[in-house]
């Protein structure tokens, strides 16, 4: 994915490099350090960051952008900062350290770029688990109904028809991954540890589990040993969700009879085609 950034600043050299170098991979706009055009900018296409080249600014244009300092909370929109060690740090105390991230002289621009992108891509996945750890709640388990972005017209089957998947993993990510692979063809429960998995249980019946091996609290054989040992789930096909690759552990894996084991990270096609063997 392309990251859409707010160039502003009079850094020309700085502007060049982006315009000249970055197009493959950040969008970039442009605007002055008026407060009132840099809000409208932020409304009119939210970007993924506002980049502020310093380069002996006056202060009254330092205050203009911190006159947006609210604004960029508000929006989530990351202020970055690049210029020499002193403007950097400068701005930064007297900001109460507004700037997400710092970059300094002397940079190439492939490494410039580069921090950019890692800290773009970090904060992402930061902001993307913060959503679904509202989302996928302990005692909030996800239905598996496709969420509105997604919408009904995508079923490829209604739901009535759909066989239902319990994904049981301590990662957001995972489950939210997983429930992306399955959705169009399977009701997904979602949650996040074996004890909500139970209780899931205890109220919904499924036709397949698709159980983390490695968890925090309740590792995946524990959780394993009580669905087996409950006369209500005790025929539940069980397939553990593993990264490790070791044969040795692979085996311990299985010595409580799960159906098979998909190794992480994990492949739709694999994981489609393992799931259609028990359901």
């Amino acid at each position: 994915m392309k990251y859409k950034i707010l160039l502003i600043g009079k850094y020309t050299a700085l502007m060049d490099m982006f315009f000249a170098h970055a197009q493959g991979n950040f969008e970039c706009y442009s605007c002055s350090t008026r407060t009132e055009d840099i809000f409208n900018h932020l409304k009119l296409f939210t970007p993924d960051a506002l980049v502020y080249g310093l380069n002996k600014d006056p202060q009254d244009t330092i205050n203009k952008v911190l006159a947006c300092k609210n604004r960029l909370l508000q929006l989530e929109v990351p202020l970055v900062i690049i210029g020499s060690y002193e403007e950097c740090s400068e701005f930064n105390i007297n900001s109460g350290g507004a700037a997400k991230l710092v970059i300094t002289r002397p940079f190439t621009t492939s490494s410039l770029m580069e921090k950019l992108e890692n800290y773009l891509y970090q904060n992402h996945r930061v902001k993307h688990v913060q959503e679904d750890i509202k989302e996928i709640q302990e005692g909030r388990i996800s239905s598996g109904a496709p969420s509105p972005s997604q919408g009904a017209a995508e079923e490829s089957k209604p739901a009535e028809e759909k066989k239902r998947i319990l994904v049981v993993d301590d990662d957001p990510l995972m489950l939210k991954l997983i429930k992306e692979h399955l959705h169009e063809e399977y009701e997904v429960g979602t949650a996040l540890s074996g004890k909500v998995a139970m209780k899931f249980l205890e109220k919904k019946t499924v036709d397949l589990i698709l159980l983390d091996y490695e968890m925090p609290d309740e590792k995946g054989p524990e959780v394993l040993q009580k669905i087996h040992d409950n006369e209500n789930t005790k025929d539940i096909p069980v397939l553990f969700l593993t990264g490790v690759t070791e044969k040795k552990k692979i085996q311990q894996a299985l010595i409580q009879k799960p159906q098979g084991y998909i190794l992480k990270p994990i492949n739709k096609d694999r994981l489609m085609e393992s799931i259609k063997k028990f359901v």
